[in-house]
């Protein structure tokens, strides 16, 4: 079973360090016109991260669908922050590795055919 846990916490803690960047870089959102764009990368990232927290306290009923979605989330957060990082001052926008192993076996292809046989 994948530890929703564990991607939450991850994704969560990303989203939080590119949240309180975009803040300084936006003087709490005064120059937020001026950095539309990594606003705009930074928010979604964010709002994934909290979808992500849902999924983590999904019943037992809807674990194995809620571990696919939080997984496939949680592996575009990285890649939606990659450009904007240099922006940001974010330096590395991954995971650890136990994020990357909860994340990968939440897609793995024997759980995401898991999901699609039921």
């Amino acid at each position: 079973m994948v530890d929703r846990g564990v991607i939450d916490v991850a994704a969560r803690g990303l989203a939080e360090r590119a949240v309180a960047a975009a803040r300084e870089l936006t003087s709490d959102g005064r120059a937020i016109d001026d950095h539309q764009v990594v606003v705009e990368r930074v928010a979604y990232a964010a709002t994934e991260a909290r979808v992500i927290a849902e999924l983590a306290s999904a019943p037992g009923e809807l674990a194995e669908i809620a571990s696919l979605a939080a997984a496939e989330l949680a592996a575009g957060i990285p890649h939606r922050l990659l450009p904007v990082a240099p922006v940001l001052g974010l330096g590395r926008v991954g995971y650890d590795e136990a994020a990357q192993a909860a994340i990968a076996a939440g897609l793995a292809p024997s759980a995401v055919e898991r999901s699609a046989n039921r």
